[in-house]
């Protein structure tokens, strides 16, 4: 049984959602592979996991490095479906291209200069695979 629930960040609201081993989903509202792999019989219920995801990204949207995780529980597949806490927003071209994220270029932009890890050098390509 995969449980849900919402969080409301500075860059949009989230949807969470967990088992009853850890975190298996995280992804910002609008998103291309939003809920993607979702349980269909999932509940809405305030779980331990998903209390200790939203102490996490509080902490996160403070500007501050946390000094843990949410239990996770990630699966093989094809696409990140627990962003931010699995930095893949992090990932840009060699050529400082910002591309490939599914959370949307303003979202990984912003996440970058959060993070302070924005450079100037970076750019939105001409034709991306992100939203």
């Amino acid at each position: 049984m995969q449980y849900i629930s919402r969080y409301q960040s500075p860059f949009g609201g989230i949807l969470l959602a967990c088992d009853d081993q850890g975190l298996t989903g995280l992804w910002f509202d609008h998103e291309k592979y939003y809920a993607l792999n979702l349980d269909p019989r999932h509940m809405e219920k305030d779980t331990a996991i998903l209390q200790e995801t939203r102490r996490w990204l509080d902490i996160y949207f403070d500007g501050t490095d946390p000094d843990f995780f949410p239990p996770l529980h990630m699966s093989a597949v094809g696409h990140n479906e627990i962003s931010i806490i699995v930095p893949c927003h992090r990932v840009v071209g060699k050529s400082g291209s910002l591309t490939g994220y599914a959370g949307g270029i303003d979202k990984k932009s912003a996440l970058l200069k959060l993070e302070g890890a924005f450079q100037d050098s970076f750019f939105v390509p001409k034709y991306s695979t992100a939203p």
